[in-house]
């Protein structure tokens, strides 16, 4: 369910400069207690797991009161960069990298550095404290401007009382889910399989074949263009013949899973609770994504949280809450109650993460594929980077009667170019 949804550019570029979190204006240190808010969009049992912890930190001590404040998720990105321009924007927020570039071309976030050397001793300590390339992604911009909890990634949901029935298994390869997908469709009349964001079902076959996301010394994308089309044609051939189908914008695979009306499909670990929402009519197993190629690799769908510049003081306080969420037993708790799994190792020993790593197929799931997790570069245009892909597979699937694969190809290559070189 991982669903990266654009930043608006528009209203960031307008950004003055030396704007911060509060509209560029240092606000006096307080005398009292710290108020500091964060912004996000969860909902139902998601939203009740953070409020625990919410009330937990605050509980903890007096110095600090972090206020959470959940905003709808249709136009969220667009009403952060808004509320950032106008002055009134949240201390803190859980972002992306490339969400990250961009408010660090800007000037509006913390290198958390400083904080980070003298909680842990040194970064080295900090980065051997967590799980895979984690380290690798948060600093890759060049200081500690994210600062992780947990990860979520993909994972293949399956109807497993039919693959049951049509002698099926998860499928470990591409070739073996197309296979899946045809055996459902044949015997369903409806298309076997689904993705929740085709953009990275694309990102991870192109990643695990070994080729380069974005070339960061031409300022190009790296994937060669024979390849590109190949896959590209894989995509549209199999969803013209029905096996494939491209699910609605604006919704989750997880619905038709959920009714039985959709055999399989790759999302997020974060919507298994949807996903298995089925109220009895089948048995759902949940597995890791398929590998081949060169390069095991599922995308981190982490992210991490960003500090905005407001005062020292307030920018601490977001830290000292941060530190106490990525603490072993509040994390695990988080990850149990969010399908993830921790971004910090020690979170891995404690009783609440052993038994909802054993009793949860999500989470089964993501400790198996845990050491395939990687990360893929920002820089400024990646955003629309993601865009292009999402807009040429869906060019090319549902407008091919107009717009052939190759000149879906032609278009992408073109409009990332100009992207990532600022044209």
């Amino acid at each position: 369910m991982k669903k990266l949804i654009t930043l608006v550019l528009v209203a960031l570029l307008t950004l003055s400069m030396t704007a911060c979190g509060n509209g560029g204006k240092k606000e006096e240190e307080p005398t009292g207690p710290i108020t500091i808010t964060f912004w996000h969009t969860l909902t139902d049992q998601h939203l009740e797991a953070l409020n625990k912890i919410i009330d937990g930190f605050n509980k903890s001590q007096s110095e600090i009161i972090v206020v959470g404040e959940q905003k709808p998720y249709t136009d969220y990105d667009s009403n952060l960069a808004m509320a950032l321009k106008n002055g009134n924007g949240p201390d803190f927020v859980s972002r992306y990298a490339t969400d990250a570039v961009e408010y660090l071309a800007d000037d509006l976030i913390v290198d958390m550095t400083p904080y980070i050397e003298k909680e842990y001793g040194s970064m080295e300590n900090w980065k051997n404290s967590m799980i895979g390339e984690t380290y690798e992604e948060c600093t890759q911009l060049g200081g500690a401007y994210l600062f992780p909890i947990s990860s979520s990634s993909q994972v293949y949901f399956y109807n497993k009382t039919l693959f049951d029935e049509l002698n099926l298994k998860a499928p470990t390869t591409w070739d073996e889910l197309l296979y899946n997908a045809k055996v459902c469709y044949e015997h369903t009349g409806k298309a076997g399989f689904s993705m929740d964001d085709e953009l990275d079902d694309f990102q991870d076959i192109m990643t695990q074949r070994g080729f380069t996301y974005i070339d960061m010394d031409k300022k190009e994308i790296g994937w060669p263009k024979e390849e590109t089309t190949k896959l590209l044609q894989w995509y549209v051939d199999n969803c013209k013949a029905g096996y494939f189908t491209l699910k609605e914008t604006n919704t989750y695979c997880s619905v038709p899973f959920a009714s039985g009306e959709l055999p399989a499909y790759i999302g997020s670990s974060a919507g298994a609770s949807y996903a298995l929402m089925n109220d009895g009519k089948f048995e759902a197993g949940i597995a890791p994504i398929p590998q081949e190629g060169t390069h095991k690799y599922i995308p981190n769908w982490g992210g991490g949280y960003v500090i905005f510049k407001t005062t020292d003081a307030k920018q601490e306080a977001c830290f000292k809450f941060l530190n106490y969420y990525a603490s072993a037993e509040v994390s695990a708790a988080w990850a149990a109650g969010f399908n993830t799994i921790p971004s910090y190792k020690a979170a891995y020993d404690t009783a609440i993460y052993k038994e909802y790593a054993a009793n949860d197929l999500a989470a089964k799931a993501m400790t198996e594929q845990a050491d395939c997790m990687g990360w893929l570069r920002a820089c400024p245009g990646s955003n629309a980077v993601r865009d292009e892909i999402q807009k040429m597979i869906r060019t090319a699937v549902l407008d091919g009667a107009n717009v052939s694969v190759e000149q879906a190809v032609e278009t992408f290559y073109a409009n990332t170019s100009a992207a990532l070189k600022g044209n």
